[in-house]
């Protein structure tokens, strides 16, 4: 395993990494570095306008940026931190850059707060997408990502080493929740 200097030395510098989550391995940039979007895009061979969910520190960095309809608020906040993406309209205050091409923020709050705090260190959302080429199966674990991708620095936030269920992905930006794809989460939370 990578020290925590290397993992953040990585993604300051727009390297992308491979993290063991609360959901699938997976391979993440930090958005605020440059060239760190282009990285994870390389190193997916992903095309250009293949959008990526943003994982935050907190609830309330991701409300400063995206917005559910005022309707799923309070179920979003019952929701986070766990294996959930939402897609939010983007606030004024959310770079171009996170919006996927329909114009909406796929955000999500990881619920392993070792995790959260190397995000809120970086002072910016990760980029995070499967560990896999695209069009490939997502790696099965993180012995099989490090096999995939051998030269990124890697963290074992999960404390394991199996992948689980991608994390659920829900539609909040209308005047109906619009579940996308089940996952490790229910929606609406119970």
């Amino acid at each position: 395993m990578s020290s925590r200097p290397e993992l953040l030395r990585a993604l300051r510098a727009g390297e992308a990494v491979l993290l063991s989550v609360d959901t699938v391995v997976g391979i993440h940039a930090l958005s605020a570095a440059p060239g760190g979007l282009e990285a994870l895009r390389a190193r997916k061979a992903a095309p250009a306008d293949r959008p990526f969910l943003l994982l935050f520190a907190s609830i309330e960095d991701v409300l400063r940026f995206g917005r559910p309809a005022p309707a799923f608020e309070a179920q979003l906040r019952s929701a986070w931190p766990g294996p959930l993406t939402a897609l939010l309209r983007p606030t004024e205050a959310a770079p171009r850059a996170w919006s996927a091409p329909g114009g909406l923020l796929a955000a999500r709050v990881p619920a392993l707060s070792a995790l959260c705090a190397l995000i809120a260190e970086l002072g910016a959302p990760l980029w995070s997408s499967s560990a896999n080429r695209s069009g490939e199966a997502p790696a099965v674990d993180l012995d099989a990502a490090r096999a995939q991708f051998p030269d990124l620095v890697w963290a074992d936030f999960a404390g394991r080493t199996e992948a689980i269920q991608p994390s659920t992905l829900v539609d909040l930006s209308g005047p109906q929740a619009r579940v996308l794809r089940r996952g490790a989460a229910p929606w609406p939370p119970s």
